[in-house]
């Protein structure tokens, strides 16, 4: 084999050794921007879902309140509607309006209003 050759196979070899040093190196820097482009969809996709997660607990929370908050508005409703009955059936009945305040702990506009 002639130098000329020889050099011209050594040229090639380092062509082909570089080659797959840069094929190497390519797989390598994609699969760091792989993972990294995985970590931040990962990210993301979490953020939403936990939006989403977070929205249907706060609609939950929300209509178990709103149903305690009317339960209780329905008895106090309730309450005083039955107040009022017993106001006005102490009134009918010629109660004086100091007793049936007592009775029902409604002002006197409220049991005049009757």
């Amino acid at each position: 084999m002639s130098t000329q050759e020889f050099e011209a196979q050594w040229q090639i070899e380092q062509i082909e050794e570089a080659k797959i040093r840069g094929r190497e190196e390519g797989i390598q820097q994609g699969r760091e921007e792989g993972i990294q482009q995985g970590r931040e969809e990962g990210i993301q996709q979490g953020r939403e879902e936990g939006i989403q997660q977070g929205i249907q607990q706060g609609v939950q929370q929300g209509r178990e309140e709103g149903i305690q908050q009317g339960r209780e508005e329905g008895i106090q409703q309730g309450i005083q509607q039955k107040t009022i009955a017993i106001a006005r059936s102490c009134k009918q009945q010629g109660l004086d309006v100091e007793t049936i305040m007592e009775i029902t702990q409604l002002s006197r506009e409220d049991i005049e209003a009757l």
